[in-house]
C-alpha cells in the first residue's frame, strides 16, 4: 500500500473508562481542525502496540504518533529497534499524551491537556528519530536533547521465566526513568542495563541499573529521598511537574518484592540507580486452558468488507491470529459478487463496513438478503462503522444486518458477537 509520506500513522492506546473516550474525542476534533492527514488504529491491549507499530512501518508510514503514555511509547521504541537501520532512520516518532505517566511528553514540553499545542508541534516535526540501542532527542530548534543508550545487546537470559508483577516492575522502571529524563540536561545521557546475577535453589536474581548525567542530588537530600513529598528544590514541582511521591512508591514496591535499591549521586554530574530483585523461578509458559464461556472463532471463514486498506489489514490480522480464515473485499459490490459466486455455506459471517465507494454496506446487505439462495437470509452480517448513534444502528438492522459494531473495533467484542451468531 503506497502511503503519502506526510500522512501520520496514529496508534491510539486507551487507558480505559469514559475519560479515555472523552480525551480521544477531543484529540480527533483537533486533528480535524488542523487538517492532519492520518490513519489510525487502536491497540486492543498492551501486547499489541509493537505489532501495530510494525504494521505502520511495513506500510510505509514515515511519521508514527502514539496517543498514550510512556509504556506505549517504550513498546513503540522496542519495535523500531528491531527493524533494519535503513528503514528505521526514515521514521520519526511522536507522542500525544493520554492521561498519566507521560514523562517523555513532559520532557518534550507537551501538555497533557493542550492537544492543539501538542499536535501543532508534531506538525512542525517535533518528533524523534530512533537509532538502534540509542534514542537521541532534539527539540524543535534542532538543539541536542537527551541520548538514551541501552547497554544490553542480548536479552536471552538463562532464566527467562519468573514469578512476579510486570505491572509493578514497569511502575518502578518508569518512575526512575522519569527522573532520569526530567532532571537531565540538554545534551545529557541516560544509560541502562540489565544483568543476570545467578541462581540459588529455586530463585534467581536480576539487577537493573540506570545512570544519568543530570543535575544530581545533594547528600542531605539523598538521606530523605524515599520520604513522601520530598523534592530537592522548592521549585521542582512546577518546573519538573512532579509531586515528590515517585521514589517513595518505588521503595515500597521494591521492599514488597524483597529487593534492594541503592542510589549514588553528585550535584551537577548526575545519578545512578541500582535495583536488585530476587525472583522465584517459574516454568516455561504453557498454553492456558480455555476459560468457561470462552468464544472460539478458529476455523470460521469470514468475509471482511472494508475499503480502507490499513483497517482491513489490521482486522484481518487480528481475526487470523484468533484462527479465523478471512477473505477481504474493498466495497459492497465486490461483496455481493463474491457471495453470489460462492457455493452456499462458504462463509460463516460477513463483517460489513458502511461507508464505501461503488456500493455502500447498507445496499450490499439488502442485495445479499434479496438473493434467492438459502444462506442469503441466514448468514450473519455485522456492521462495522464509525457511526455510533442509536439511529445508525437502527438503520443497519432495518437493512438486514444482525449486529452493529462501532469503530475503533475492539477484537474481543467482535469475537463475542461472532460467537453469538456463528456457534
Amino acid at each position: 500500500m503506497a502511503v503519502n509520506e506526510n500522512k501520520w500513522g496514529l496508534l491510539y492506546c486507551p487507558r480505559g473508562g469514559w475519560r479515555s473516550s472523552a480525551r480521544w474525542t477531543k484529540i480527533e476534533k483537533v486533528l480535524r481542525q488542523l487538517h492532519v492527514d492520518y490513519d489510525f488504529v487502536q491497540s486492543e491491549n498492551q501486547k499489541s502496540v509493537e505489532r501495530l507499530v510494525k504494521m505502520f512501518i511495513n506500510n510505509g508510514y514515515k511519521t508514527i504518533v502514539i496517543v498514550g503514555g510512556d509504556s506505549a511509547l517504550n513498546d513503540a521504541v522496542n519495535c523500531l529497534m528491531q527493524v533494519d537501520a535503513s528503514v528505521r532512520n526514515q521514521i520519526a516518532l511522536g507522542i500525544i499524551p493520554n492521561g498519566l505517566m507521560n514523562d517523555f511528553a513532559h520532557f518534550w514540553g507537551f501538555d497533557d491537556s493542550d492537544y492543539e499545542q501538542t499536535i501543532k508541534w508534531l506538525q512542525q516535526r517535533r518528533v524523534r528519530k530512533i537509532d538502534l540501542g540509542c534514542i537521541r532527542y532534539q527539540n524543535k530548534k534542532g538543539e541536542a536533547g537527551l541520548e538514551w543508550i541501552d547497554e544490553v545487546k542480548d536479552y536471552s537470559f538463562p532464566v527467562p521465566f519468573v514469578y512476579g508483577s510486570p505491572l509493578h516492575l514497569r511502575q518502578i522502571i518508569l518512575n526512575i526513568l522519569g527522573n532520569c529524563i526530567k532532571y537531565n540536561k540538554k545534551g545529557g545521557r541516560i544509560l541502562t542495563k540489565v544483568e543476570f546475577l545467578g541462581t540459588s535453589g529455586n530463585r534467581c536474581t536480576y539487577r537493573w541499573t540506570a545512570s544519568d548525567t543530570g543535575i544530581g542530588m545533594s547528600p542531605e537530600f539523598l538521606a530523605h529521598i524515599f520520604d513522601p513529598f520530598t523534592q530537592e528544590r522548592q521549585d521542582a514541582r512546577s518546573v519538573y511537574q512532579g509531586m515528590g511521591l515517585g521514589m517513595a512508591i518505588v521503595k515500597r514496591l521494591i521492599d514488597a518484592m524483597g529487593g534492594t535499591i541503592s542510589i549514588t549521586s553528585e550535584e551537577g554530574k548526575g545519578s545512578t540507580f541500582v535495583i536488585t530483585i530476587p525472583c522465584e523461578i517459574a516454568p516455561a509458559e504453557e498454553e492456558k486452558p480455555k476459560e468457561k464461556g470462552h468464544v472460539d472463532i478458529a476455523g470460521l471463514h469470514l468475509m471482511l468488507v472494508e475499503d480502507n486498506e490499513l483497517n482491513a489489514e489490521i482486522a484481518q490480522m487480528l481475526l487470523t491470529d484468533k484462527g479465523a480464515r478471512v477473505t477481504v473485499v474493498g466495497d459492497g459490490k465486490q461483496a455481493v459478487d463474491l457471495f453470489k459466486n460462492k457455493i452456499p455455506g462458504t462463509f460463516d459471517a460477513i463483517l460489513m463496513d458502511i461507508m464505501m465507494p461503488v456500493m455502500d454496506g447498507m445496499t450490499a446487505t439488502r442485495t445479499i438478503r434479496s438473493l434467492s439462495r438459502a444462506d442469503a437470509k441466514t448468514i450473519p452480517i455485522i456492521a462495522m462503522t464509525a457511526n455510533a448513534f442509536d439511529e445508525d444502528a437502527k438503520k443497519c438492522m432495518e437493512a438486514g444486518m444482525n449486529a452493529h459494531l462501532t469503530k475503533p473495533i475492539e477484537i474481543d467484542h467482535v469475537i463475542e458477537v461472532l460467537g453469538q451468531y456463528c456457534r
